[in-house]
């Protein structure tokens, strides 16, 4: 069976309850996994239980809008202890995102875990940590949205060209520990 806290089962709870009033508000959530979904480290299932569009490395569409989204990211020195296996079944480094985002042509919105290179991606550290690749991509193909995270002390907006960029990652959570 699977193994996980009993605190897992409130988590669960909370989340579907989010999820679902969120699917009341905008009728339809979609989303990507990042390395602080450690719910679902205990069980990968959940990824596809709640009540949402999950994309890894796939693509839906709304009447005429096409949203991309895609997990992959690769580590970076300082924070390799956060990396866990529920999103490390890649390898890690740029050629895996080109990989993954290879067949992509076109899309309205992007969502990646992973910022684009130099974009909302500076560490406390003063270190630049984004992918070249998804800076690349969103040159090449201009949606008009992209929606990333995962450097919480990066979070904000941005313009790469005509693509807004929006690092949505909780600004706060680095004062949670």
């Amino acid at each position: 069976g699977k193994v996980y806290r009993k605190a897992h089962d409130e988590d669960i709870k909370n989340f579907t309850t989010f999820l679902k009033r969120l699917n009341e508000i905008s009728g339809a959530v979609i989303g990507i996994g990042g390395n602080h979904d450690l719910l679902f480290e205990a069980d990968l299932d959940l990824l596809y239980i709640f009540p949402w569009i999950f994309l890894c490395n796939d693509s839906v569409k709304f009447v005429d809008i096409v949203i991309y989204g895609s997990p992959a990211n690769f580590r970076s020195a300082e924070r390799d202890y956060r990396f866990h296996r529920a999103f490390s079944s890649w390898p890690n480094g740029e050629d895996f995102v080109a990989q993954k985002l290879s067949n992509l042509k076109k899309c309205h919105i992007l969502l990646t875990h992973q910022p684009p290179r130099t974009i909302l991606d500076e560490t406390f550290y003063g270190e630049n940590v984004g992918s070249k690749v998804i800076l690349n991509k969103i040159q090449e193909i201009q949606p008009n949205l992209v929606v990333c995270g995962h450097i919480h002390e990066a979070a904000g907006t941005a313009k790469v060209g005509r693509t807004k960029v929006v690092n949505a990652a909780c600004s706060t959570i680095l004062t949670c520990f």
